[in-house]
């Protein structure tokens, strides 16, 4: 069984340790956005990009990109994950 299993409410934990702007970025993870393309939609600099992704992989246990998304992914499933599902 994989550590954040669907239903089990561990995604929804993790992704709530995020900050606001964090979920944003992932958000943006998700819809496959490169640093460039995070930076540009957010009006940040590709280097504050890098660091809100390393910042949000470390706080989700992952070492990528693609497990990142796949959490957002399942707390998107989720039934209780209303208030997340706009991150």
């Amino acid at each position: 069984m994989s550590a954040v299993a669907p239903g089990d409410g561990y995604a929804a934990t993790l992704v709530a340790t995020l900050t606001a702007r964090e979920r944003e970025v992932l958000a943006l993870l998700a819809e496959g956005c490169c640093n460039g393309e995070l930076a540009e939609r957010l009006v940040i600099s590709a280097a504050t990009a890098r660091h809100h992704v390393e910042h949000i992989l470390r706080k989700l246990g992952v070492t990528n990109r693609a497990a990142a998304a796949a959490i957002l992914h399942r707390v998107r499933a989720e039934p209780s994950a209303s208030d997340l599902n706009e991150a």
